[in-house]
Parts: C-alpha cells; sequence; structure tokens
C-alpha cells in the first residue's frame, strides 16, 4: 500500500485520504491558495464523449429510395429493339424475295450441275 507521512503526527495514513486520522488536511494548502482562482474561473468538469447514433429510420428511408431509382431505371432500359415497331420501308420485294430462296437448314450446298442424258445418234 502507499502511504504519506502526516506532519502533525509523523503517522503513515494512504494516498486516498484526504485527512488524517489526528485531523491534519492534507490539501487544505491547495484550497487555500486557490480560492481566489476558483471564483474567477469555473471548474471544468469533463465528461465522456458519447457518439450520436445514427438515426435507423434514415437510412432505411435512403435505402428505399435507392431501391425504387434503381427499379425505374432498369423498367426504363432502352435496349434492344422497341416492342411491335413498324418495319423498316426499305426495298420490301427484294427481302420477300431473299426470304423465299433462304435454305432450310444450314449453309448453302454448291449446286450440281445439271447433266443432260446423251442420246443416241
Amino acid at each position: 500500500m502507499v502511504t504519506k507521512h502526516c506532519p502533525k503526527c509523523e503517522q503513515q495514513v494512504p494516498v486516498a485520504c484526504k485527512s488524517c486520522p489526528c485531523g491534519h488536511e492534507f490539501f487544505a494548502n491547495r484550497r487555500s491558495r486557490g480560492g481566489a482562482s476558483d471564483q474567477r474561473l469555473p471548474r471544468r468538469r469533463t465528461e465522456r464523449v458519447r457518439k450520436e447514433r445514427q438515426s435507423y429510420l434514415t437510412a432505411l428511408v435512403l435505402e428505399q429510395r435507392a431501391a425504387a431509382r434503381a427499379k425505374r431505371a432498369r423498367r426504363n432500359s432502352r435496349r434492344g429493339r422497341p416492342p411491335r415497331s413498324p418495319p423498316a420501308q426499305h426495298d420490301s420485294v427484294s427481302d420477300e424475295a431473299r426470304k423465299l430462296n433462304r435454305p432450310r437448314c444450314g449453309p448453302a450446298k454448291p449446286a450440281k450441275p445439271i447433266v443432260e442424258p446423251e442420246m443416241p445418234d
């Protein structure tokens, strides 16, 4: 245990004590010296600083707004051909002709040469 000596009775007293059992006050000198300055300046009392909690509702509202914006952006995306758009008005006759001549499966095979049967003379 850490102790200090009383100047009146020379007894050892624990450091945490403000006065001795004989009646001597250890901090009386400090009080008498600083009494005038204590009246001028208020004593500073420090407190534990607490962090301010972020509002749960504010964060929730912001998340809902962001989700709504993302949903609108997905819904309004303009990619690809617009639905029910009228066909292009360029050469439609040649398009139909190409569709009719298009092979049904796979790439086009080279045409076989037509061989005429030989007739005996």
